[in-house]
């Protein structure tokens, strides 16, 4: 068998597993971004990139490594559906990011959200301040689902404009309410004051917006 039809044979092969798992696990499942699929995605990407233009690899023997590879992966998707263990180990979950107007600060950084980040794609939907957001959740694609509160309902919130477009104080210039710049928190400031932030420890704060978001 020349290089050529060999390099077909395990090409055909390897597509035809792919669409095997996605078969078995669901094309739902497949598409989302857990780390299942993503050490699926690269190990089995190694395999057929590692293995299909190696001439020494009979038609079998690749066979015989994709077969092994997907049994694992089809073991594995059955102790996650199994195991709330190692579901937990195995699978991510929507992470809810922003409850209540606020940022949790410490979920961003578990999702490796950024500030920047997460105002960007909240601005992309509209939105002008975090007191617009009665909740908002990372998906396990990566996409955020935002959660509003209605006009009447929106509160006080750390605007999300870009850093160069609000003023941040360490020194309140006039009694209102202000939102710490790093976790969102809102308090009622007076003139002249200066605080720490008591959920963050940060001492940069910014005026408050009530903006709505556009419709």
């Amino acid at each position: 068998m020349d290089f050529y039809t060999l390099t077909a044979i395990k090409f055909a092969l390897g597509i035809l597993t792919m669409l095997l798992q996605i078969n078995i696990l669901g094309k739902r499942d497949f598409s989302l971004n857990t780390p299942l699929n993503q050490v699926q995605n690269y190990v089995l990407g190694g395999i057929i990139g590692g293995v299909i233009y190696n001439s020494s690899v009979t038609v079998l023997q690749f066979l015989i490594i994709i077969l092994i590879w997907s049994l694992v992966v089809i073991a594995t998707k059955i102790l996650i559906d199994s195991s709330k263990t190692f579901k937990k180990l195995a699978a991510c979950q929507p992470e809810l990011i922003v409850r209540d107007g606020e940022v949790d600060i410490a979920r961003c950084a578990k999702v490796g959200m950024t500030a920047e980040g997460l105002s960007r794609s909240l601005r992309e939907q509209k939105i002008a301040s975090v007191g617009d957001v009665a909740a908002a959740i990372m998906e396990t694609n990566g996409q955020i689902s935002v959660f509003y509160y209605p006009d009447e309902e929106v509160r006080a919130g750390l605007s999300i404009l870009p850093a160069h477009c609000t003023t941040r104080y360490t020194t309140i210039p006039q009694e209102g309410i202000y939102a710490c710049v790093r976790c969102s928190i809102v308090m009622a400031m007076q003139a002249g004051e200066k605080r720490i932030c008591p959920r963050c420890a940060n001492a940069e704060w910014s005026k408050a917006s009530r903006a709505k978001r556009l419709t």
